[in-house]
């Protein structure tokens, strides 16, 4: 690749950047039952919640996506129009015009906030050889608009109903 070419791998600030939605979660909880004075009690019993519904599916999301992008590489050449994919064992070459497909995926709700894996979503480029990538948020922050904006090709929308599991 040239010196032309936009690296993007998992940066440790993205980790915490998104690690951080769930963190403040867990603030805003401790700053609620401080203020209104409630028993320990309904702590525990709001930590038990709020860990099931938010904290631990966020986890297993983060994790799934650090695992599928942890060792990879994505080089996109816009002035050549390239695109290399290297991953432990798994390399990908290929031009624009050999995407077949180009997706985004995320899912319901996740524009409105409520939950902090609702930020995790992910792009999955397929070629005409039946190879693809699979680039996450943690690799690319803002990856919907980041790679349209670079490959200049409108993806298709997907949206999922609970959890937004790269595959």
């Amino acid at each position: 690749m040239s010196e032309k070419a936009f690296p993007f791998y998992i940066k440790t600030f993205q980790h915490l950047k998104l690690l951080g939605r769930a963190m403040f979660m867990w603030i805003g909880l401790y700053a609620i039952m401080s203020f209104e004075k409630f028993p320990f009690q309904v702590f525990i019993y709001a930590g038990c919640v709020l860990f099931i519904l938010d904290t631990l599916p966020n986890l297993i999301v983060h994790i799934q996506y650090w695992l599928k992008n942890r060792k990879a590489v994505l080089y996109i050449n816009v002035e050549e129009k390239t695109i290399l994919y290297k991953s432990s064992g798994y390399d990908i070459t290929g031009n624009f015009q050999d995407i077949k497909c180009f997706s985004f995926y995320s899912i319901y709700g996740s524009e409105r906030g409520f939950y902090s894996y609702g930020v995790y979503k992910y792009c999955k480029i397929d070629f005409h050889n039946g190879k693809s990538i699979i680039a996450t948020v943690l690799m690319i922050p803002n990856v919907e608009i980041t790679l349209q904006l670079l490959l200049k090709i409108q993806p298709e929308r997907h949206k999922k109903f609970v959890f937004c599991f790269a595959k």
